[in-house]
């Protein structure tokens, strides 16, 4: 069975960046919510578009919750990880920084009839702060809109400015699950038939030697192999021109109203034939669901 997959993987100096987590490893534990599975960029970007998702009320009128991992680019030439989860929603105007135990909470100028606008802002290791302002628009099967990233250091300088970016996704219940990777990152699977799917999943990982962190924007698998709902696959690639090599091992199960499985793996990059660096994917649960 052909195998399609597409990956993009980025650098990012562990000191010079940090990672942005917030809120929890689900998207709901309510199987009545409404689930949009999606992309966060254009979908003509050379290392494609990143995993996003959001959540509703069952009438699909008022978000209740949202996910991404994506890369935001830093004055100077750095650049940031960002992943976010997000399930605490409340009116109000976006403070400019959080307040002790705020983090991971969206503050919402507008939130019913399908329409939405927001921030969220998270404090960072270094003493600064990442805000993100959100608006979206949700119907019963799309949602769409726009996201605004900026970082700002503990100075006050605007170090990070992402731009606008549009995101969108789909609600297919039964077919299109949502949820995080236990705060490493964002994944969407759809279900495209009774023998196959989709796995699509936005990610970091700490555990490079030599200290650095990588994230790994995108990575599209299709063409599995479903046995009563359930699969189990390692897939292994070369990415050209870049001389990195990539081994994952994804297996699953996917139901009526939820998936779940472990993803895990190794990246090697090397230049005329010498080692460079080395980054483990630890073996992490993935546990999106559909509705």
């Amino acid at each position: 069975m052909t195998v399609t997959i597409r990956v993009g993987v980025l650098l990012v100096l562990a000191a010079l960046s940090a990672p942005v987590v917030g809120g929890v490893a689900a998207a709901s534990t309510a199987t009545s919510s409404a689930v949009y599975g999606g992309t966060l960029g254009p979908p003509g970007s050379p290392l494609g578009p990143d995993a996003f998702y959001v959540t509703a009320d069952g009438a699909g009128t008022a978000l209740t919750g949202l996910g991404l991992t994506f890369n935001a680019g830093c004055l100077g030439g750095t650049n940031t990880p960002v992943t976010l989860a997000v399930n605490r929603i409340e009116a109000a105007a976006a403070p400019s920084l959080p307040a002790t135990g705020r983090h991971g909470v969206l503050f919402t100028e507008r939130n019913a009839r399908g329409r939405f606008s927001g921030a969220v802002t998270h404090a960072n290791r270094d003493g600064g702060h990442t805000t993100l302002e959100l608006a979206g628009r949700l119907t019963e099967r799309r949602a769409t809109g726009t996201l605004r990233a900026r970082t700002v250091s503990s100075a006050g300088v605007l170090t990070c400015d992402l731009g606008t970016r549009r995101w969108r996704a789909q609600r297919r219940p039964g077919r299109i699950f949502a949820g995080t990777l236990r705060g490493r990152g964002t994944v969407v699977v759809t279900r495209t038939g009774d023998d196959d799917l989709t796995f699509h999943t936005t990610l970091w990982t700490p555990h490079c030697a030599g200290g650095l962190d990588l994230l790994v924007p995108n990575i599209v698998l299709s063409a599995f192999d479903l046995r009563r709902g359930r699969f189990s696959r390692p897939v292994e690639d070369d990415l050209p021109g870049l001389g990195v090599h990539v081994e994952y091992s994804i297996s699953g199960r996917v139901g009526s109203a939820r998936a779940s499985g472990d993803f895990g793996g190794t990246i090697r990059a090397s230049q005329n034939g010498e080692p460079m660096w080395t980054c483990s994917i630890l073996a992490t649960r993935w546990t999106p669901i559909s509705g």
